[in-house]
């Protein structure tokens, strides 16, 4: 008899190489865009030079980022789902576009507490200048020294907001 994964491991696995996959082949595109958007400009914040630099907090946030959101938006649909019929009846259930768009909502959300994190962390270390690069141990303590444990979560409300409209 072949045996079954359980539904949270498969999210996990499912979670790790979708991330990886969109993650990893995009990020040199994704410092490009960091960099031009930086303080200090294109050239000042590093230019062509590092195309792979923050990539390792990227690395780290692909399976618990995306391995959350699998499990927060299976979950969620079955709850609300189970919701739906008791509120409803069997008869007439909420459409499933709600059912799935609240879904992805509450799973962006979540996944959020990992993702912000990791973004700040990422950008830090893509934006530090054009002559030298810093570690990710480097980009935690700046970050720490500079908003405390808050600095990790810079920006958390525009990018679950981000997050909530693709949702939709």
């Amino acid at each position: 008899a072949r045996t079954r994964l359980p539904p949270v491991a498969v999210h996990f696995v499912a979670g790790l190489f979708a991330g990886l996959a969109v993650d990893v082949p995009l990020h040199p595109l994704d410092t490009i865009k960091t960099r031009l958007q930086a303080p200090q400009g294109f050239a000042g914040s590093g230019g062509f030079r590092g195309l792979w630099s923050g990539l390792s907090p990227v690395v780290i946030r692909s399976l618990p980022c995306t391995a959350l959101f699998f499990v927060a938006y299976d979950n969620s649909r079955q709850r609300l789902h189970q919701l739906s019929l008791i509120s409803f009846g069997a008869l007439r259930e909420a459409p499933a576009w709600y059912i799935d768009s609240t879904s992805g909502a509450a799973a962006n959300t979540v996944a959020c507490a990992v993702r912000v994190p990791t973004e700040v962390l990422k950008q830090q270390m893509q934006v530090q200048g054009a002559h030298r690069s810093i570690s990710l141990a480097e980009a935690i303590a700046k970050v720490h020294l500079i908003g405390g444990l808050r600095g990790f979560y810079r920006g958390f409300g525009a990018t679950s907001s981000r997050e909530l409209a693709f949702a939709f």
